[in-house]
C-alpha cells in the first residue's frame, strides 16, 4: 500500500510540473504578444483607436458587410467632427495593447464595447475611455478659443525639396540630366509631383497624386510611357500611405510588372489600375488618342472632350480605397470612385451611403440627398432592416 502511494506522488509531481511548465509557457507566449503589440504611453493626451485591417476583416465577417459599413460610417463621421475641433492634438494609437506607465493602468482594445473610440488621459489620473459620439457631445458642450488652430496650408518646391505646410521633404524634386519635375495643384490640398523622364526614344511620365490634411498621403502613383508603338500606363492606388514614412527613392521603385501592361498600339490610350499590393483591379480606357493622353497627363479627368471607360474588375477594392479616403478625409477622391463603383454597380446598397456622407462633408447637400435616398430606396427594394439606416441620413433629407 505505502508503495502504490508513492507512486501515485511520484507521477502526481510529474503531472503537475508539466502542467506548470505549459502554463509557464503559455504566459510567457502572452507576453510576448503584448511586447510586441504594445503603446506605452506617459503623457497627457487624447488618443483614438479605429480598427485595424485585421480587426475590419473580422467585423465584416461578424456584422456582415452592410452592417459594418453603416457602422464605420457613422463613426468616421463623428470623428470628422472631432477631427474639426482638436485637429493635430490627437494622437492614434496603433496598438491592441495600451500601458499607461505612470499609473501602472493597462487596456485591451479588442475587450472594449466600442471597436472605434477615444481615451481621454491626464497625468496623475485614470485614463477615460469614450465612443466617438459620446466625445463628440463633450467637446459641443466646451466653449475654447485653443479648439481652432491654424496652419500653414501652402504647397511649392524650391531646389530639390518639396514644402508642404511648414515642413520639408528632402530630394522629392529632381533637376538632373533629362529629368525635370513639375508641381500641379488641385484646390488647396490635392497636388500632384510630375517626373518627366525623355532621355531615350521611349518618352515617359510618372505622377503622383497626394493629399494633404496635416500630414501628406500618398494617393496613386501613375506611369505613362509614349513611344512609336503606343502607349502603355498603369495607375497604383495606396490606402494610408505617409509621404514622413518614405524617401523618393523608395518610391521610385514601387512599380507594377511591365508584362502585364496593355501593349497599345492603337489610338485608343488604355490605363490598368492595381492596388498597393500589386493586384490588377481595374482599367480606364480613354477616348483620346496616346499622344494626347501623354501631352495633357496626369489631369486626363478634367479634359471637356475626353470620355473614359472606367472598369472595376473587384469592387471590394475600390470601395476600401474609397473608405480609406474617406477616413482620411480625402471625400473628392472618395467621390471619384464611388461614383465609378455606382455606375458599374447600380445597385451597391452601401455605395450610395458612403458616396451621400462624402457629398454631405464638402457641402454638395442637395447631390448628398439624392444619394441617401437611393440608399433609402435600395434598403427597402432589397427588404433590407431599415432600423439600420443612420438617424443622421433621415435628418438630412429632410
Amino acid at each position: 500500500m505505502k508503495q502504490i502511494s508513492i507512486i501515485i506522488v511520484f507521477y502526481l509531481s510529474i503531472f503537475i510540473t508539466i502542467t506548470s511548465c505549459k502554463g509557464q509557457e503559455k504566459e510567457n507566449l502572452n507576453k510576448d504578444k503584448v511586447a510586441t503589440d504594445q503603446h506605452t504611453i506617459t503623457e497627457s493626451g487624447v488618443y483614438y483607436y479605429k480598427p485595424n485591417l485585421k480587426k475590419i476583416d473580422s467585423l465584416k465577417k461578424t456584422l456582415g458587410e452592410d452592417n459594418f459599413y453603416t457602422i464605420a460610417d457613422d463613426n468616421n463621421a463623428y470623428f470628422s467632427e472631432i477631427l474639426q475641433k482638436l485637429g493635430d492634438k490627437m494622437i492614434k494609437i496603433k496598438a491592441n495593447y495600451i500601458y499607461f506607465a505612470n499609473e501602472d493602468v493597462s487596456i485591451d482594445l479588442d475587450t472594449l464595447n466600442d471597436n472605434w473610440g477615444i481615451i481621454e488621459y491626464v497625468k496623475g489620473e485614470k485614463p477615460k475611455i469614450f465612443s466617438f459620439v459620446d466625445y463628440n457631445l463633450i467637446l459641443n458642450e466646451k466653449v475654447s478659443s485653443n479648439n481652432s488652430i491654424q496652419n500653414d496650408t501652402s504647397i511649392r518646391i524650391d531646389n530639390t525639396s518639396l514644402y508642404v505646410g511648414q515642413k520639408e521633404y528632402k530630394g522629392f524634386v529632381i533637376n538632373e540630366m533629362a529629368v525635370n519635375t513639375y508641381l500641379k495643384t488641385e484646390g488647396f490640398n490635392i497636388f500632384y509631383l510630375i517626373y518627366d523622364y525623355t532621355a531615350s526614344s521611349i518618352k515617359r511620365q510618372v505622377a503622383y497624386k497626394y493629399y494633404y490634411d496635416k500630414e501628406v498621403y500618398l494617393i496613386y502613383k501613375e506611369s505613362i510611357s509614349f513611344g512609336k508603338e503606343g502607349t502603355k500606363s498603369y495607375r497604383i492606388y495606396f490606402q494610408d500611405y505617409k509621404l514622413n514614412n518614405t524617401n523618393f527613392e523608395k518610391l521610385e521603385a514601387i512599380n507594377f510588372d511591365e508584362k502585364l501592361l496593355f501593349s497599345s498600339n492603337t489610338s485608343a490610350a488604355q490605363t490598368a489600375i492595381v492596388n498597393f499590393n500589386g493586384k490588377t483591379i481595374g482599367s480606364i480606357s480613354y477616348s483620346i488618342t496616346n499622344q494626347e493622353l501623354f501631352t495633357s497627363f496626369p489631369i486626363v479627368e478634367n479634359l471637356e472632350k475626353v470620355t473614359e471607360n472606367f472598369k472595376i474588375s473587384s469592387v471590394e477594392d475600390f470601395n476600401n480605397i474609397a473608405y480609406n479616403y474617406e477616413q482620411l478625409g480625402n471625400y473628392s477622391d472618395a467621390i471619384f470612385i464611388l461614383e465609378k463603383i455606382i455606375k458599374q454597380y447600380p445597385n451597391r446598397i452601401v455605395a450610395f451611403l458612403n458616396l451621400g456622407d462624402a457629398q454631405w462633408q464638402i457641402e454638395k447637400n442637395e447631390e448628398a440627398k439624392q444619394s441617401y435616398l437611393k440608399y433609402i430606396d435600395l434598403m427597402k427594394k432589397n427588404n433590407k432592416n431599415l432600423d439600420k439606416i443612420p438617424v443622421k441620413v433621415y435628418e438630412r433629407i429632410k
